[in-house]
């Protein structure tokens, strides 16, 4: 895709580069000299970069449930190796050592980021003794195989489970309870990966950039809160 939008002579390309994105496609666009910029998923390498401060949004997730009461919180993180995981599963270790709460390896999962690998790791989680009192999904299509795993369990959120989520989604508002989550800015992403890229056309020797913004902690009531929107 990225070799035909190339050979259609566009000025600049946005990419949201994904688990399965292909090291040669990043090459591809260096080698060219294609004025490019990457969204959502910070990656190695010198290009204009958009994303969200993971870490402390996820740490500020667990510490509210922290606050709730609750110890033993489950985790559900996304496909291994990617910067996203890697860095919501940072936030969540730190909010736990920061309440003095010894992490429990046991506790987190592996939701590939999909909505049926997230299905079997909250049937996991499920099945420990003592199980969790909160779970965390740290992606929308994780958070859709989390409901369905308590579905499953019959399992009433959140009176039997507290469960949280990274990512807003606009079918959200259909659920009950309404879902607490960090929504990312992503009308802010997209604007400022524009802004980023026209710059880089205008002057392609400039610095390269990385951007994080801040996502919004929205609280529901599906980690046992009040509706407070």
């Amino acid at each position: 895709v990225i070799k035909a939008l190339h050979q259609r002579r566009v000025d600049g390309i946005i990419l949201a580069p994904t688990a399965g994105t292909d090291r040669r496609a990043l090459d591809y666009l260096k080698g060219k000299g294609i004025p490019s910029v990457l969204v959502d998923r910070i990656v190695r390498g010198e290009f204009d970069q958009v994303g969200v401060e993971n870490t402390v949004a996820c740490r500020e997730l667990i510490s509210h449930l922290i606050g709730h009461g609750h110890r033993r919180i489950g985790f559900v993180a996304g496909a291994p190796g990617i910067s996203t995981s890697i860095e919501r599963l940072e936030g969540y270790r730190d909010a736990l050592h920061r309440a003095g709460i010894p992490f429990d390896p046991t506790l987190v999962c592996c939701g590939e980021s999909a909505n049926e690998p997230a299905r079997r790791a909250v049937r996991e989680l499920l099945r420990l003794d003592p199980r969790p009192t909160a779970i965390v999904a740290s992606n929308n299509l994780m958070m859709i195989g989390a409901m369905h795993a308590l579905r499953d369990a019959g399992i009433e959120v959140p009176a039997g489970m507290a469960l949280v989520g990274f990512d807003d989604f606009d079918w959200a508002e259909l659920f009950n309870p309404r879902l607490t989550v960090l929504a990312q800015p992503l009308e802010d992403i997209a604007m400022k990966a524009v802004e980023l890229l026209t710059r880089r056309i205008a002057r392609p020797d400039d610095q390269f950039e990385i951007v994080r913004l801040t996502p919004e902690l929205r609280i529901r009531n599906s980690c046992g809160c009040q509706d407070q929107r």
